[in-house]
């Protein structure tokens, strides 16, 4: 835990808080850091947030939509704190994924997670680089939520299929069929 953090925390006896990512990063003052995330991480909604740990295709009932929903909205949130930060970079994507993030998907504004940490530490490395006039040169993450109105299901088209079930016959999620045709969603 950041040491910094757990001193604040320590009259108040809740530096268990600084285990919390969005509690602890004011804390990170001086270390630059690239954050990589999911707006919609299945491993943290499926194990920390108190979703069931079942396959993917057996969530989806309108509570646990409205779970990752309101879990993306509140993602959202905590990722403003980077939004606009002179050091840091982010590439947060609307997808169900936690460490599959590839060369080819997913994709923010044709940008993969590997090309923008990249360009990141090249340019955060570089001693006659200067830190770029816009903060955002270096934080990509996924406007379609805003523009869509959900989180879920995930509107980046851009994403790594998920894990949906132990049956292979399973080809649908979130109302999407990965054939590229559009399913009936319940």
């Amino acid at each position: 835990m950041n040491k910094k953090c757990v001193a604040a925390k320590a009259a108040s006896n809740t530096s268990f808080l600084c285990l919390v990512p969005h509690v602890s990063y004011p804390y990170f003052d001086v270390t630059p850091m690239f954050i990589i995330e999911s707006l919609i991480d299945p491993v943290v909604l499926g194990g920390f947030e108190g979703l069931p740990a079942k396959p993917i295709i057996d969530i989806l009932k309108k509570p646990e939509v409205d779970y990752i929903n309101a879990y993306g909205h509140n993602a959202s949130l905590n990722f403003l704190q980077v939004i606009g930060s002179k050091k840091d970079g982010i590439f947060a994507a609307d997808c169900l994924v936690h460490t599959g993030f590839q060369q080819n998907k997913p994709l923010i504004n044709g940008q993969n997670a590997i090309d923008a940490f990249y360009s990141w530490v090249a340019h955060t490395t570089d001693p006659l680089s200067a830190l770029p006039s816009d903060p955002a040169a270096y934080q990509w993450v996924d406007d379609c939520p805003a523009k869509h109105g959900h989180f879920f299901p995930p509107c980046n088209h851009h994403c790594p299929i998920p894990p949906i079930s132990s049956s292979a016959e399973n080809t649908q999620v979130a109302g999407r069929r990965f054939d590229g045709q559009q399913a009936h969603f319940n």
